[in-house]
């Protein structure tokens, strides 16, 4: 999908082979749909998730106030899998989600 001129998920993964890890970083800029991120992990060797966290809110406009300034905290993205060498995780509307990755040579 798409919002305006830009695409509607954006990600970036860094890598760091001396800690056998990689961290992906992916924002879902869509107000009304939920994605699916894909990603070929293979090529890094045996991957598994360590940590997967999304930040999120069933109203896309929410906004912090004095009386709600904790409504959007970290959640436990319980759909970050990596499973035949392909990393998927679901990425609700407006969100932003970091996974962290253990890779092993």
């Amino acid at each position: 999908g798409t919002t305006a001129d830009f695409p509607a998920l954006s990600t970036v993964a860094t890598y760091d082979a001396d800690k056998g890890e990689a961290v992906v970083f992916a924002v879902n800029r869509s107000a009304t749909e939920a994605l699916t991120l894909g990603a070929a992990v293979a090529g890094l060797g045996d991957v598994r998730v360590v940590e997967a966290l999304t930040y999120a809110n069933k109203d896309p406009y929410w906004q912090a106030t004095a009386d709600d300034s904790t409504s959007v905290l970290p959640a436990e993205n319980i759909a970050a899998k990596v499973d035949g060498g392909r990393l998927t995780a679901e990425l609700p509307a407006v969100s932003w989600t970091m996974i962290r990755l253990a890779v092993t040579s």
